[in-house]
């Protein structure tokens, strides 16, 4: 098996909103490579939810009620990409033309993205994109989209210098430093720093396109990752199915995590979804955020974590399986028992 890890930068528009006429922000938006999708649109800050949109046609509109400086993101899933939506004050916007040349309407400005456009103009190689983001941040200390360029060039990439990061973040200065993206990049900082034993965070889509994460009220998840065109990790995952009844309910969540790139192949080899057992897939291999920032370099591969995250044991064998799940357990409702 030939391996191929590929390093994406994530092209986006960032928009700011400052016209206002009411309470309410609306997007409308007309883009021809998006047909009858379904996407997202994830608010970073002051709240932090997901809403979900319903194209159709290529046309969509979006209205959410706003009364301070909102931090969004439209997530296209299938593009692999997100557009940040920096609204200042309510208004409305309009998108049109293609995910790859994005055209914007309305009052407000966008002017400070497009000078950062300028100023990567040219066709750096990667380690000189990051050197002239990392400068264009330095200038704009005071910029929310200062904060999306760190969470999109150094943060979401395959192995996130926490060191680079961290500088960087402390050069900025303002209210910007409140703000969640840049709050939740800090505490991963500090795990990083603390213990390295964790996995990264992240999301996924199964296959009904809602995502998943690593769910909080289950005591344990088991991160699985395979591809259909690996016989042996195809064999471990089935193994790994054939072990869930043995398992209380309610004690573990399994995610599959597939590094196909065909829609096909991955769903023929699919387990019917339960709240214990996840499907996902994101169609990009091994260039996936959950796999190259998890450094997972082979499969078969699994990962048995707790809900923070923690890692307790790497490549389970499923048969082991219940009874490593029934031994932390027990040992975690004496921990409880301690307690009281």
């Amino acid at each position: 098996m030939q391996m191929k890890t590929q390093h994406f930068i994530i092209p986006f528009l960032a928009i700011f909103l400052s016209c206002c006429s009411n309470k309410t922000f609306e997007l409308e938006a007309n883009i021809t490579d998006l047909q009858n999708d379904t996407i997202y649109i994830i608010h970073d800050d002051p709240t932090s939810k997901v809403d979900t949109i319903y194209v159709e046609n290529s046309q969509f509109n979006y209205q959410t009620p706003i009364d301070t400086t909102t931090l969004m993101r439209l997530y296209t899933g299938e593009s692999n990409r997100y557009i940040p939506l920096i609204v200042t004050q309510p208004g409305k916007i309009k998108l049109s033309g293609t995910l790859q040349s994005i055209k914007l309407e309305g009052k407000g400005s966008c002017m400070e993205f497009q000078h950062y456009k300028d100023s990567i103009a040219n066709n750096y190689k990667e380690k000189d994109l990051l050197d002239k983001t990392e400068e264009y941040i330095r200038k704009h200390p005071q910029s929310y989209l200062s904060a999306y360029l760190i969470d999109s060039y150094f943060i979401q990439v395959k192995e996130p210098d926490y060191e680079r990061i961290d500088a960087i973040i402390n050069s900025l200065s303002g209210t910007i430093h409140d703000c969640r993206i840049l709050t939740v990049a800090q505490e991963e900082i500090k795990r990083n720093q603390k213990n390295t034993n964790y996995v990264s965070y992240f999301t996924c889509k199964d296959r009904k396109g809602k995502f998943v994460g690593i769910t909080e009220n289950k005591n344990f998840t088991l991160l699985n990752f395979w591809a259909s065109w690996d016989k042996e990790s195809c064999i471990l995952k089935d193994s790994l199915y054939a072990k869930i009844p043995k398992i209380k309910k309610g004690t573990l969540s399994v995610i599959n995590l597939s590094l196909d790139n065909d829609n096909k192949a991955w769903e023929s080899h699919c387990k019917t979804d339960t709240t214990a057992w996840k499907e996902c897939c994101d169609f990009k291999g091994w260039t996936s955020n959950a796999i190259q920032q998890n450094k997972i370099t082979s499969i078969p591969q699994n990962i048995l974590i707790d809900n923070s995250r923690k890692i307790i044991q790497r490549n389970v064998i499923p048969q082991e399986l219940p009874g490593i799940i029934d031994k932390l357990i027990k040992e975690k409702e004496a921990q409880n028992k301690k307690k009281k």
